[in-house]
């Protein structure tokens, strides 16, 4: 019997085919005992597909190729971690899912996927202009999907199992750090700002205490100790997509701790505390009342809200100010930047700053002190928390003050 051939006129071996298309075939029978087929578009590549097959089969490593795609398998991941998952970290998965979908991996059936397909899906994002960090979260979510993956016996190997960096290079992003000059003129600008003055005390409490945004958000009169001169901070605020508010634990359990309240940040909380006790009605959000900054309508203000109007606040400062004064893009996470590193130019014990901070590893700490060691600019600090630059001249808004506000206090009208 005259042996097949290709268009070549090459000899195929048992199971092989040529099709019309000119692609090969290869059909055989998987350890189930159902026939399968794989293709390729040489008769050289094929070959070698067949071989590792028969390989996997005999040594009992056959895994038997699946059509669920990566978009498939992140979905059923995040429904499985779901429930240890806090909210505003589910509406960001899903977010990534649908940017997985518009790639072409993330409809390929994951036992197809290759780990340079893995590696070139990350390249084109960074290209494509998403942040080393952000890629770097897209990693974390699909690694640990594809691990569930093998471990089912879905997958030989996990093809995303290797470090982001040696795939691509980072471009460090300079941290800025707020100087004494830059604080005080920028305090000075809310003082005097009609628009913008009732964040004169947000800004004084992020540069004191460190605090995250969400933290600062979801602080009530009953985390601050005032007679003890401390701040419990067991909560966050955070807004969904949808523009609801909710409150959930901090960002790691590290984060649970007590901030010591020092000079300035004493004479704010004592102000904005005595406000929120004034208050005759207060907005509940997941059983919490007494919250200390709330917006025009009555609501708790969000972590969202302060970051763009600090955007603002900066842009209105920067447009009058001269162009030897100008300010850089300031956050709300360049002041928890900046009260780390006053922390560690003071001389404190780095343990003792990384439990200040709620940093869930003393590596996070650390990477701030080698960037300060880089640093020349900064200006020394005179002695330890308690006693840091400003403490003396933080002055307060008063009654004095050309304003609408109810008393001594900024009512946060438009936070």
């Amino acid at each position: 019997m005259e042996r097949r051939k290709d268009n070549k006129g090459r000899v195929l071996k048992e199971g092989e085919s040529q099709r019309k298309d000119g692609r090969y075939q290869y059909r055989y029978t998987d350890p189930l005992g159902k026939r399968k087929i794989i293709y390729s578009k040489d008769l050289h590549s094929l070959r070698e597909s067949e071989e590792k097959i028969k390989i996997e089969i005999s040594t009992g490593t056959y895994v038997t190729p699946t059509n669920q795609t990566m978009c498939e398998l992140v979905a059923k991941y995040i429904s499985f971690r779901k429930p240890s998952l806090k909210t505003n970290t589910i509406d960001r998965v899903l977010c990534f899912l649908n940017v997985i979908k518009k790639y072409p991996i993330g409809n390929m059936p994951i036992g197809y996927i290759k780990q340079s397909d893995a590696k070139t899906f990350f390249k084109e994002m960074y290209e494509n202009g998403y942040a080393y960090g952000t890629v770097g979260d897209y990693k974390a979510l699909i690694k640990p999907a594809f691990d569930m993956a093998y471990e089912d016996g879905t997958i030989v190997k996990n093809p995303f199992d290797f470090e982001l960096s040696k795939v691509i290079q980072r471009k460090e992003r300079e941290k800025i750090i707020i100087s004494d000059d830059q604080y005080k003129r920028l305090l000075d600008f809310l003082l005097c700002s009609k628009r913008y003055n009732r964040y004169y005390y947000i800004t004084v409490l992020l540069y004191e205490t460190g605090l995250r945004i969400g933290e600062l958000c979801g602080l009530t009169i009953k985390d601050v100790d005032l007679k003890n001169r401390k701040i419990k901070i067991t909560h966050q605020l955070q807004e969904s997509d949808k523009g609801i508010r909710f409150i959930e634990t901090p960002k790691t359990l590290k984060s649970e701790r007590t901030i010591p309240i020092s000079d300035n940040a004493y004479k704010v909380l004592s102000i904005v505390v005595q406000n929120a006790i004034e208050r005759k009605a207060d907005p509940i959000v997941d059983g919490y009342v007494g919250f200390l900054f709330l917006n025009r309508v009555g609501n708790t203000t969000t972590p969202g809200k302060i970051a763009g109007n600090f955007r603002n606040i900066i842009r209105a400062y920067n447009k009058k100010a001269n162009s030897d004064e100008q300010l850089p893009q300031i956050t709300p996470h360049t002041f928890r930047h900046t009260f780390c590193t006053r922390l560690i130019l003071s001389g404190m014990n780095i343990k003792s700053v990384q439990y200040i901070m709620g940093h869930r590893t003393i590596n996070t700490t650390l990477s701030i002190y080698t960037h300060i060691k880089e640093l020349d600019a900064l200006e020394d600090f005179n002695s330890k928390i308690g006693n840091l630059p400003n403490n003396e001249k933080i002055a307060l808004i008063d009654t004095n003050f050309d304003t609408n506000f109810d008393k001594v206090m900024i009512r946060y009208d438009d936070l």
